[in-house]
């Protein structure tokens, strides 16, 4: 990654961190380089985090029932690394990973989820966190292709 931003959330103890992850790092965002240099790097507070205006999004998932979903707009996240592109590769701990078209942030406010029903999520629960979209709201977002884009344990992401 020395070739690209690094937008570093730390939030609380380190993870351990897989292949796609950024060790000691909660999230890590990163865009190519414009001229091939290296970025700098900043770094963003669990306090900084939950200071950006909340979202929630009510709906269910292929793996949970109903439940209120808060965080951030993605787009806001993204916003705080300057960085703007044409899709997101987003990671996750265990190394899955997918692409997310840009236009999904605005059409469907996606959020990117620290809390559950009221309780922060965990590594063992979905979190610390995870990518969530309106899904019982829109019939396109039931369908597999989109389900594979609500992405749990999210630790990087990329800006294509």
């Amino acid at each position: 990654m020395a070739a690209s931003l690094m937008f570093v959330l730390a939030l609380g103890a380190p993870m351990i961190a897989s292949a796609q992850c950024v060790r000691d790092a909660f999230l890590a965002v990163s865009s190519p380089a414009p001229t091939g240099g290296l970025r700098n790097a900043v770094e963003l507070t669990e306090a900084q985090l939950l200071a950006l205006p909340t979202s929630i999004i009510t709906t269910s998932t292929e793996w949970t029932p109903v439940s209120r979903f808060e965080g951030p707009l993605l787009s806001d996240v993204l916003k705080l690394a300057a960085v703007q592109g044409r899709a997101l590769r987003v990671f996750a701990m265990d190394d899955y990973s997918i692409s997310i078209p840009w236009s999904d942030l605005a059409q469907y406010g996606v959020i990117l989820a620290h809390t559950r029903d009221g309780e922060r999520m965990t590594r063992r629960r979905f979190g610390p966190l995870f990518v969530i979209y309106p899904r019982d709201k829109f019939a396109a977002l039931q369908t597999p292709t989109m389900g594979a884009r609500f992405v749990w344990q999210v630790c990087r992401i990329d800006v294509e």
